[in-house]
Protein backbone atom coordinates (compact mmCIF):
# COMPACT_ATOMS: atom_id res chain seq x y z
CA UNK A 1 0.00 0.00 0.00
CA UNK A 2 1.26 3.41 -1.06
CA UNK A 3 0.80 7.01 0.11
CA UNK A 4 -0.28 10.14 -1.43
CA UNK A 5 2.24 13.66 -0.32
CA UNK A 6 -0.84 14.26 1.45
CA UNK A 7 -0.86 10.93 3.33
CA UNK A 8 -4.06 9.30 1.86
CA UNK A 9 -3.67 6.00 0.79
CA UNK A 10 -4.49 3.86 -1.85
CA UNK A 11 -4.28 0.48 -3.47
CA UNK A 12 -1.53 -0.91 -6.12
CA UNK A 13 -1.45 -3.77 -7.80
CA UNK A 14 0.61 -5.49 -5.29
CA UNK A 15 -1.97 -5.01 -2.74
CA UNK A 16 -4.75 -6.78 -4.42
CA UNK A 17 -4.69 -9.88 -3.04
CA UNK A 18 -3.24 -10.71 0.64
CA UNK A 19 -3.08 -6.88 1.52
CA UNK A 20 -6.32 -5.50 0.25
CA UNK A 21 -8.79 -5.79 3.36
CA UNK A 22 -6.01 -3.50 5.17
CA UNK A 23 -5.19 -1.37 2.58
CA UNK A 24 -9.04 -1.01 1.85
CA UNK A 25 -9.54 -0.36 5.14
CA UNK A 26 -6.87 2.32 5.78
CA UNK A 27 -8.26 3.88 2.63
CA UNK A 28 -12.02 3.60 4.44
CA UNK A 29 -10.10 5.39 8.01
CA UNK A 30 -8.66 8.12 5.72
CA UNK A 31 -11.69 9.35 4.50
CA UNK A 32 -13.74 9.35 7.59
CA UNK A 33 -10.95 11.22 8.95
CA UNK A 34 -10.26 14.07 6.38
CA UNK A 35 -14.08 14.23 4.80
CA UNK A 36 -17.80 16.02 7.03
CA UNK A 37 -19.39 12.60 8.55
CA UNK A 38 -22.88 13.63 9.44
CA UNK A 39 -25.09 12.24 12.66
CA UNK A 40 -28.18 13.17 13.82
CA UNK A 41 -27.10 14.15 17.41
CA UNK A 42 -23.80 14.47 19.77
CA UNK A 43 -24.91 11.33 21.66
CA UNK A 44 -24.58 9.18 18.22
CA UNK A 45 -21.71 11.18 17.04
CA UNK A 46 -20.31 10.09 20.45
CA UNK A 47 -20.96 6.50 20.03
CA UNK A 48 -19.72 5.97 16.40
CA UNK A 49 -16.43 8.46 17.03
CA UNK A 50 -15.45 7.36 20.94
CA UNK A 51 -12.18 8.54 20.28
CA UNK A 52 -12.25 11.63 17.61
CA UNK A 53 -9.08 12.38 16.42
CA UNK A 54 -7.38 16.42 16.00
CA UNK A 55 -8.87 18.20 13.31
CA UNK A 56 -11.60 15.55 12.15
CA UNK A 57 -15.10 17.31 11.48
CA UNK A 58 -18.65 15.99 11.90
CA UNK A 59 -21.97 17.30 11.12
CA UNK A 60 -25.13 17.68 13.47
CA UNK A 61 -28.23 17.16 11.53
CA UNK A 62 -30.28 18.36 15.26
CA UNK A 63 -28.38 21.70 15.58
CA UNK A 64 -27.48 22.20 11.91
CA UNK A 65 -23.73 22.51 13.07
CA UNK A 66 -20.37 21.35 11.66
CA UNK A 67 -17.73 20.60 14.42
CA UNK A 68 -13.99 20.11 14.90
CA UNK A 69 -12.28 17.81 17.09
CA UNK A 70 -9.63 20.34 18.83
CA UNK A 71 -7.74 17.68 20.48
CA UNK A 72 -10.01 17.93 24.14
CA UNK A 73 -13.70 19.03 22.82
CA UNK A 74 -16.04 19.57 19.72
CA UNK A 75 -16.16 22.96 18.61
CA UNK A 76 -18.25 25.22 15.98
CA UNK A 77 -16.69 25.66 12.94
CA UNK A 78 -17.19 29.12 11.29
CA UNK A 79 -19.96 31.40 12.85
CA UNK A 80 -22.81 29.81 14.59
CA UNK A 81 -26.09 31.74 13.36
CA UNK A 82 -28.16 33.53 16.37
CA UNK A 83 -31.55 31.89 15.02
CA UNK A 84 -32.34 28.22 13.57
CA UNK A 85 -35.53 28.10 12.46
CA UNK A 86 -37.28 24.73 13.87
CA UNK A 87 -39.94 22.83 12.22
CA UNK A 88 -42.88 21.54 14.26
CA UNK A 89 -43.10 18.35 14.78
CA UNK A 90 -47.17 17.79 13.73
CA UNK A 91 -49.60 20.53 13.08
CA UNK A 92 -53.68 20.99 13.68
CA UNK A 93 -56.18 23.54 13.32
CA UNK A 94 -59.62 24.27 13.28
CA UNK A 95 -62.11 25.44 10.89
CA UNK A 96 -60.10 25.82 7.33
CA UNK A 97 -57.15 24.53 6.81
CA UNK A 98 -52.99 24.40 7.30
CA UNK A 99 -50.12 22.90 5.92
CA UNK A 100 -46.46 22.46 6.66
CA UNK A 101 -43.54 23.27 4.29
CA UNK A 102 -40.04 23.81 4.87
CA UNK A 103 -40.86 25.05 8.39
CA UNK A 104 -43.52 27.60 7.36
CA UNK A 105 -46.92 26.67 8.73
CA UNK A 106 -48.92 28.78 6.30
CA UNK A 107 -53.19 28.00 7.89
CA UNK A 108 -55.90 29.52 5.80
CA UNK A 109 -59.54 30.28 7.35
CA UNK A 110 -59.26 28.94 10.84
CA UNK A 111 -59.89 29.80 14.20
CA UNK A 112 -57.00 28.19 15.99
CA UNK A 113 -53.69 27.00 14.86
CA UNK A 114 -51.42 24.52 16.75
CA UNK A 115 -47.81 23.85 16.75
CA UNK A 116 -46.22 20.54 18.10
CA UNK A 117 -42.74 19.96 18.74
CA UNK A 118 -41.48 23.00 18.50
CA UNK A 119 -39.86 23.57 22.37
CA UNK A 120 -37.25 21.07 22.72
CA UNK A 121 -33.92 21.21 25.09
CA UNK A 122 -32.13 22.54 22.10
CA UNK A 123 -32.56 25.90 22.74
CA UNK A 124 -33.64 28.01 25.91
CA UNK A 125 -35.50 31.25 23.86
CA UNK A 126 -37.58 31.33 20.88
CA UNK A 127 -38.55 33.41 18.45
CA UNK A 128 -41.98 33.44 16.35
CA UNK A 129 -43.02 35.77 13.72
CA UNK A 130 -46.18 35.64 11.09
CA UNK A 131 -48.18 37.69 8.56
CA UNK A 132 -51.49 36.97 9.76
CA UNK A 133 -55.37 38.24 8.55
CA UNK A 134 -58.77 37.83 9.67
CA UNK A 135 -62.33 37.73 7.97
CA UNK A 136 -63.61 40.79 10.54
CA UNK A 137 -61.83 42.48 13.19
CA UNK A 138 -61.28 39.84 16.01
CA UNK A 139 -58.61 39.69 18.91
CA UNK A 140 -56.34 36.76 18.99
CA UNK A 141 -54.71 34.85 21.99
CA UNK A 142 -52.08 31.89 21.91
CA UNK A 143 -51.80 29.76 24.83
CA UNK A 144 -48.44 27.35 25.67
CA UNK A 145 -49.36 23.45 24.83
CA UNK A 146 -47.66 20.02 25.78
CA UNK A 147 -48.48 17.03 24.37
CA UNK A 148 -50.79 18.07 22.33
CA UNK A 149 -53.12 19.82 25.41
CA UNK A 150 -53.35 23.50 25.65
CA UNK A 151 -52.79 24.95 29.03
CA UNK A 152 -55.32 27.20 29.98
CA UNK A 153 -54.97 28.52 33.46
CA UNK A 154 -52.12 30.66 35.52
CA UNK A 155 -51.10 33.35 32.52
CA UNK A 156 -50.19 36.67 34.02
CA UNK A 157 -49.97 39.54 31.50
CA UNK A 158 -50.93 42.89 30.21
CA UNK A 159 -51.30 44.65 26.78
CA UNK A 160 -50.84 47.53 25.99
CA UNK A 161 -52.00 49.46 23.11
CA UNK A 162 -50.56 52.39 21.63
CA UNK A 163 -52.68 54.98 20.79
CA UNK A 164 -55.75 53.40 22.41
CA UNK A 165 -54.08 54.13 25.74
CA UNK A 166 -56.00 51.26 27.42
CA UNK A 167 -54.29 48.22 29.07
CA UNK A 168 -55.91 44.29 29.61
CA UNK A 169 -54.53 41.14 31.75
CA UNK A 170 -55.61 37.65 31.15
CA UNK A 171 -55.68 34.44 33.19
CA UNK A 172 -56.45 31.96 30.09
CA UNK A 173 -54.10 32.99 27.97
CA UNK A 174 -51.76 35.56 26.77
CA UNK A 175 -53.22 38.24 24.31
CA UNK A 176 -51.62 38.94 21.26
CA UNK A 177 -53.92 41.89 19.62
CA UNK A 178 -56.52 42.45 16.77
CA UNK A 179 -55.75 40.77 13.25
CA UNK A 180 -58.17 42.36 10.30
CA UNK A 181 -59.14 42.11 6.72
CA UNK A 182 -55.74 44.48 5.89
CA UNK A 183 -52.52 42.19 6.65
CA UNK A 184 -51.28 42.76 9.72
CA UNK A 185 -48.61 40.50 12.13
CA UNK A 186 -46.82 39.77 15.19
CA UNK A 187 -43.30 38.86 16.30
CA UNK A 188 -43.47 37.09 19.67
CA UNK A 189 -40.36 34.87 21.88
CA UNK A 190 -41.16 32.61 24.08
CA UNK A 191 -38.44 32.46 27.21
CA UNK A 192 -37.48 28.88 28.58
CA UNK A 193 -41.17 26.95 27.26
CA UNK A 194 -39.23 23.65 27.80
CA UNK A 195 -37.21 24.33 31.32
CA UNK A 196 -38.79 23.44 34.25
CA UNK A 197 -39.76 27.22 35.59
CA UNK A 198 -42.49 30.09 34.34
CA UNK A 199 -42.36 30.39 30.87
CA UNK A 200 -42.19 34.14 29.71
CA UNK A 201 -43.81 35.71 26.23
CA UNK A 202 -43.42 39.42 24.76
CA UNK A 203 -44.83 40.26 21.83
CA UNK A 204 -45.50 43.11 19.26
CA UNK A 205 -48.39 43.18 16.77
CA UNK A 206 -49.02 45.65 14.20
CA UNK A 207 -52.90 46.30 13.81
CA UNK A 208 -53.90 48.10 10.61
CA UNK A 209 -57.46 49.56 11.89
CA UNK A 210 -58.67 50.81 9.39
CA UNK A 211 -57.13 54.64 8.81
CA UNK A 212 -55.26 54.53 11.54
CA UNK A 213 -52.26 51.72 13.19
CA UNK A 214 -52.51 50.69 16.48
CA UNK A 215 -49.34 49.17 18.37
CA UNK A 216 -49.84 46.64 20.59
CA UNK A 217 -47.22 45.69 22.98
CA UNK A 218 -47.77 42.94 24.98
CA UNK A 219 -45.56 40.79 27.78
CA UNK A 220 -46.53 38.34 30.37
CA UNK A 221 -45.70 34.94 32.11
CA UNK A 222 -47.47 31.48 32.29
CA UNK A 223 -46.87 30.73 36.07
CA UNK A 224 -46.04 26.82 36.55
CA UNK A 225 -43.19 24.90 36.02
CA UNK A 226 -44.32 22.42 32.71
CA UNK A 227 -41.99 21.84 30.51
CA UNK A 228 -43.89 23.06 27.28
CA UNK A 229 -43.29 21.79 23.49
CA UNK A 230 -45.62 23.98 21.50
CA UNK A 231 -48.32 26.49 21.42
CA UNK A 232 -51.93 27.46 20.02
CA UNK A 233 -52.65 30.64 18.04
CA UNK A 234 -56.86 30.72 18.23
CA UNK A 235 -59.51 33.41 18.46
CA UNK A 236 -63.23 33.14 19.77
CA UNK A 237 -64.83 34.94 16.84
CA UNK A 238 -63.85 34.89 13.26
CA UNK A 239 -60.81 33.25 11.42
CA UNK A 240 -57.41 33.74 10.67
CA UNK A 241 -55.18 33.33 7.38
CA UNK A 242 -51.37 33.68 7.46
CA UNK A 243 -47.85 32.17 7.36
CA UNK A 244 -45.83 31.49 10.25
CA UNK A 245 -42.61 30.64 11.14
CA UNK A 246 -40.75 29.91 14.40
CA UNK A 247 -36.75 29.87 15.38
CA UNK A 248 -34.64 29.28 18.13
CA UNK A 249 -31.78 30.77 19.75
CA UNK A 250 -28.67 29.49 19.51
CA UNK A 251 -27.31 29.30 23.76
CA UNK A 252 -23.91 30.16 22.75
Amino acid sequence: MALTPEGTPYVESSDLVANYPAASLALANRVDLVGVLPFATSAARATAIPSPTDGQYTYLQDTNLTQFWNGSAWQTAGVTPGLTQVTPTSIANSGGSSSLSGGAVTFTGVTSISLNGVFTSTYENYFVIATVTASAGTATNVRLRNAGTDTTTNYQSRTAFIGAFTATTSTTSFSIGDFRTAKGGFRGEFLSPNIASNSVFMNQTTDPAGASVAIVLQSGYLNDSTQYDGFTLFTTVNNLTGVMRVYGYQNS
